[in-house]
């Protein structure tokens, strides 16, 4: 979390090292939160135009790029893959400018956060955006400029840094949906009702929307003074304001973007996928965990479901190489293992810990289609503060009605991925699952899949409570959302049903109505 004294970073800061007199600075700025209460308000919707502007009335706020770009000499030799890291941000009043620049061949790494500038932000014409830094000679600037006959949105960054050198890069979208002009990726939400907010701290905390899938052309000026030409090149820019504070049993997060080709290489002129991925990572385990996705066409999907693993860590004690798994309507539909391409590409701001951000490699599978992809990865989480493994005893007190000679499963979902499957049986017994990591009530679901009714035979479920580490949740709770209850009035459709039955296929979502 930044500090009143600004730390110009990413997606969600840090706060864990600040000191009593800073933790109270800030709280005098930011707007009082209840973060153990966790029921939130309705979530508000982000609007376009208008939200590619400022908001002044939050506290922090940033419009973060990364960019992949393979270039060369203007004479054609030296080929040469770099990434970059651009951010203009606004935090408790203090203005800054990051920039890095990381070179595969060499596997060099530099970065830089400039502060004490101007930033400025408008809407060109009451609708494109205009992002502006300027500190004597390092100054960057982002354009939204009009769409051509192809319908497709156009952004112009130009600047010079000291990691970067200077840079004149135009960004264009690959693909458009059919008909009008492709929308931003909203976090947040289930594919048709993408919100733009999502929780972090608590509630619905923060707002947050990608513009993904831009083709990169144009020149830098290499700090080594070569001038370069971008042969090819992606682009994701992030826009996100906040103004809250993290409670004290929050960790960290683990974040990607990337774009992924089914064809053999990401710099190539197949049709390209873009998908994001963040986790909150707190005492007890992962929270609050959603993605994002650009499809060929243009067409936007969301989600809530997913999980990030770790598998390895590098010399520098971040991780090497991780996994992310991504679940819809119950069902994983993306695996994704993703590499860094070096160790070192660790950012140090002005003020606050350290984070890692590293270019990676992607490769992974999706909807069955193997994958390759290039992108981001970023925590600032390292080894030695890695969650520790906390398990939950997950007890389910249940049985069921069989239905063709069969009775009914009963899956136990966990942040909305499947972990276990009983078969219950006629009479009453406990069930009970071990959860490698601890988990709230709010997380669980428990569901009915395969519903049968031919008269008189109809296979019914019947969940009478949960019980996590002694912790009782009434199935028959007020706070229980039921998808598969049914009643006279309503049919099976959602509702608080007051009930332990399921007699269609659906779950009970236990203390639902936090959310």
């Amino acid at each position: 979390m930044p500090r009143k004294t600004g730390r110009f970073v990413r997606r969600f800061p840090v706060l864990p090292i600040l000191g009593l007199a800073a933790v109270l600075a800030l709280s005098a700025i930011i707007p009082a939160v209840n973060l153990t209460q966790k029921k939130a308000k309705a979530a508000a919707a982000v609007f376009f135009p208008g939200d590619h502007g400022q908001h002044t009335n939050y506290l922090a706020e940033w419009w973060y790029l990364n960019l992949l770009v393979r270039t060369t000499k203007t004479n054609g030799t030296d080929e040469k893959d770099l990434g970059h890291v651009i951010s203009f941000s606004r935090i408790a009043g203090n203005k800054g400018l990051l920039s890095s620049r990381y070179d595969n061949n060499t596997k060099s790494f530099k970065e830089s956060t400039n502060t004490g500038g101007s930033l400025t932000v408008s809407l060109l014409s009451g609708k494109y955006m205009l992002v502006k830094y300027a500190n004597g000679l390092i100054a960057a600037t982002l354009e939204e400029k009009p769409p051509g006959a192809d319908r497709k949105k156009i952004y112009k960054l130009t600047g010079k840094t000291g990691e970067i050198g200077t840079f004149d890069l135009t960004m264009k979208e690959r693909t458009v949906v059919s008909t009008g002009f492709n929308t931003p990726l909203l976090w947040g939400g289930t594919t048709g009702n993408c919100r733009g907010k999502i929780p972090v701290f608590g509630g619905d905390d923060t707002f947050y929307y990608s513009i993904p899938d831009l083709d990169i052309t144009g020149t830098i000026t290499d700090i080594d003074g070569a001038a370069r030409a971008v042969k090819a090149g992606k682009a994701w820019i992030d826009h996100q304001w906040f103004n809250t504070l993290p409670p004290g049993d929050w960790k960290g997060h683990y974040w990607t973007g990337m774009h992924l080709t089914n064809s053999g290489s990401i710099y190539d002129t197949a049709p390209h996928q873009a998908v994001g991925f963040v986790t909150q990572i707190y005492n007890s385990g992962p929270r609050y965990t959603y993605w994002v996705k650009r499809n060929t066409d243009g067409t936007n999907e969301c989600g809530t479901g997913g999980r990030a693993t770790i598998n390895s860590y590098g010399t520098t004690n971040y991780p090497s190489s991780w996994k992310f798994e991504l679940n819809k309507s119950n069902n994983m539909f993306l695996q994704m293992s993703g590499i860094s391409f070096s160790d070192n590409q660790i950012f140090k701001p002005p003020s606050g810990p350290q984070f890692f951000e590293p270019a990676a490699y992607y490769s992974g599978s999706i909807n069955g289609k193997t994958f390759t992809g290039l992108g981001f990865f970023e925590t600032h989480l390292n080894k030695s503060m890695a969650i520790t493994k906390n398990s939950s005893t997950v007890t389910l007190r249940a049985y069921g009605t069989p239905g063709g000679g069969i009775y009914p499963n009963m899956d136990i979902l966990v942040d909305n991925i499947k972990v276990k499957t009983f078969t219950v049986t006629g009479a009453f017994a406990d069930y009970v699952y071990t959860h490698p990591f601890a988990v709230d009530g709010e997380q669980i679901k428990v569901r009915l899949p395969n519903d049968y009714f031919v008269p008189p035979q109809d296979r019914n479920l019947r969940v009478d409570k949960m019980t996590i580490n002694g912790r009782v949740y009434q199935t028959e709770a007020n706070n229980t959302l039921s998808t598969g209850t049914l009643t006279s009035d309503t049919g099976c459709a959602p509702g608080f049903k007051l009930s332990e039955w399921l007699h269609c296929n659906g779950y009970f979502h236990y203390l639902a109505n936090y959310y």
